[in-house]
């Protein structure tokens, strides 16, 4: 799958296999310890950032 962007996104396009790395990157995101509550937290965290300007797709 990918994420395509639209709108301010528009002609990016985001393989899911690098979409966590991605939106890390974009929000600023490190982590310095890892919590009981880390894995959850990435686990929301993609769907968040794509859930605007992005579409998923299947692969091209």
């Amino acid at each position: 799958m990918v994420y395509l962007g639209i709108c301010k996104n528009r002609g990016l396009a985001v393989r899911q296999d690098d979409a966590l790395c991605y939106a890390m990157q974009h929000c600023g995101i490190q982590i310095a310890c890892i919590t009981e509550e880390t894995k959850e937290f990435l686990d929301m965290l993609v769907p968040w950032y794509f859930s605007g300007d992005w579409i998923e797709r299947e692969e091209l």
